[in-house]
């Protein structure tokens, strides 16, 4: 198990280096973001995270919370309403 961690965080490493950042839903009740370079700010009705590339995500809802914060991998857990980004990479 402990072996598979390490090769997923590798693996996260290298593609933040080709793509920025990922998002992946969990159905309404959560999300794990990948390529964080830092947690703006972390309130229970939002959420604002610095990507690697440049922008910011917004995580909009009730009752969020920044579960786990590791490797550039942030977790979102609440109830969540909107999602938003402000900034691109490449302008």
């Amino acid at each position: 198990m402990k072996i598979s961690l390490q090769i997923k965080k590798k693996f996260s490493e290298i593609y933040e280096q080709f793509s920025g950042f990922s998002l992946e839903m969990r159905d309404r009740g959560g999300a794990i973001i990948c390529g964080v370079r830092g947690v703006i700010c972390s309130r229970d009705e939002a959420v604002q995270l610095a990507l690697v590339n440049g922008e910011e995500l917004f995580i909009c809802g009730k009752e969020l919370s920044c579960v786990s914060y590791a490797g550039g991998t942030v977790s979102v857990c609440g109830r969540i309403q909107a999602v938003s980004f402000t900034g691109y990479a490449h302008e």
